[in-house]
């Protein structure tokens, strides 16, 4: 919207050539004495990027970019659920494969019955933690992964439509590598190994909120501490997220957060072993609306 005197007019562009509303009026409807587009509903054909002038003898205004996209979920085929071996102690990850969607789809994951069907959310503890593409990571597997044959399934959701597609179950299938009495997994010894982390160099927004994660096997399953200039995190107001492998900076500032951050992980066997992520932080850009008789 915008105002001026003389009344300006309002034009349209779909990918920078003109608009013609009047081609789509069956679905299409200009507001009176305004630029706005009424979409009774939207069509595949309408995902564009458009833009809004507003001019009169004094002078035009643009309108921001607007990149209109149809909500939507790519459905999956039927997949056979697969059954993976892991031994005591080992560290697994498991795919999500998650669909393309529009927006990006929410991502969780659930223990699915290979008989009844029906499913169960997934307890998230120390040993259980997913990386940022929503991929599943089980630090240490133990017996009890097994779950009695349930599956791991992704869930992936469309927050604008709400639609909900899954992917192939996996089962995971913990084995024994040594006889009953050593093969507790208390007993089994792996050495703390890297599984994921978001990246060396990390790029934040100032005043935006900023997450930063490590995920490393091993077992005894390693501790994650953090560490920014030697200090330790709470020197700095941060929170630790999922049992410390994530660190969130609420509101980073380009004067107390650039830098270099490490990730540390530790238990009472190995030698500590460290991640090191550089992190910048810019400016937010700011934008100035001038008035269209520009006064």
């Amino acid at each position: 919207m915008a105002d001026g005197f003389p009344k300006p007019i309002f034009e349209w562009t779909k990918d920078e050539v003109i608009f013609n509303i009047s081609e789509y009026n069956d679905r299409m409807v200009k507001m009176n004495e305004s630029g706005t587009i009424l979409i009774k509903y939207t069509k595949s054909v309408d995902d564009a990027i458009y833009q809004c002038s507003a001019k009169n003898e004094f002078g035009k205004s643009m309108s921001d970019f607007v990149n209109f996209r149809q909500a939507k979920l790519k459905q999956i085929g039927i997949i056979k659920d697969k059954k993976i071996s892991v031994k005591l102690g080992y560290s697994l990850r498991i795919p999500c494969n998650a669909p393309l969607s529009t927006p990006t789809a929410k991502i969780n994951w659930g223990l699915k019955d290979t008989i009844t069907g029906s499913e169960v959310a997934i307890n998230f503890t120390s040993a259980i933690s997913t990386d940022f593409l929503g991929n599943l990571f089980i630090i240490s597997v133990e017996e009890n992964d097994y779950h009695g044959g349930k599956s791991y399934v992704c869930i992936a959701t469309n927050p604008i439509t709400n639609q909900t597609v899954y992917s192939n179950g996996t089962v995971v299938q913990p084995l024994r590598s040594c006889d009953n009495f050593s093969c507790e997994t208390g007993r089994v010894h792996v050495p703390i190994h890297f599984l994921w982390f978001s990246g060396s160099s990390t790029v934040g927004l100032e005043g935006q909120r900023l997450i930063l994660k490590c995920i490393f096997g091993g077992n005894p399953i390693p501790n994650i501490t953090w560490h920014f200039r030697n200090e330790h995190e709470h020197s700095f107001g941060w929170e630790y997220l999922h049992h410390g492998q994530e660190l969130l900076i609420p509101k980073p500032q380009i004067e107390q957060h650039i830098g270099t951050y490490k990730c540390s992980a530790a238990n009472s066997v190995d030698p500590i072993k460290e991640k090191f992520i550089n992190v910048d932080i810019k400016c937010k850009l700011l934008y100035y609306l001038l008035p269209i008789n520009g006064v």
